[in-house]
């Protein structure tokens, strides 16, 4: 699957992150990859942003921008919301822009080389080598929170 459309979610009550986002997005973009934000984000840095269902469905996989808690929130909340008919989760990784992030995939200074080794290899960003997007897209995690 090649990845067109990320949907964002930022830390909750922290609009200072709006420049840490915006350059975020400047480097998806350059991998001709379209952001959106959720609306609640998109509030408190002051642009726009779309509902959280519709970013869901609309995006091919998610980003949390922000610590662990940030993280958690969104693969519970992204957990309704399936990709295909064996009911996989959407992926979703994480960006810390915390002070641990023990979840998080990639740090702030790394995005840029994330997506550079990726899309290398295909000339285009089809899989971002990931741990929670590979956790999480192969539907594990699914059948732990269903117990």
């Amino acid at each position: 699957m090649k990845y067109k459309v990320a949907g964002f979610v930022l830390k909750p009550n922290a609009p200072e992150i709006k420049s840490i986002f915006l350059d975020i997005k400047k480097k998806f973009n350059s991998f001709n990859i379209d952001i959106l934000i959720d609306d609640n984000s998109a509030k408190m840095i002051g642009v726009a942003g779309v509902d959280f269902e519709k970013m869901c469905q609309r995006s091919d996989f998610l980003v949390s921008l922000g610590g662990d808690g940030t993280l958690l929130s969104l693969v519970r909340r992204n957990y309704k919301y399936s990709i295909n008919s064996a009911q996989e989760l959407k992926p979703v990784c994480g960006i810390n822009a915390g002070n641990l992030g023990f979840l998080a995939d990639a740090r702030i200074n790394e995005v840029e080389e994330v997506l550079k080794s990726n899309y290398k290899k295909s000339r285009s960003v089809r899989s971002l080598d990931l741990r929670m997007m590979d956790i999480i897209g192969k539907g594990s995690i699914q059948k732990k929170v269903e117990r």
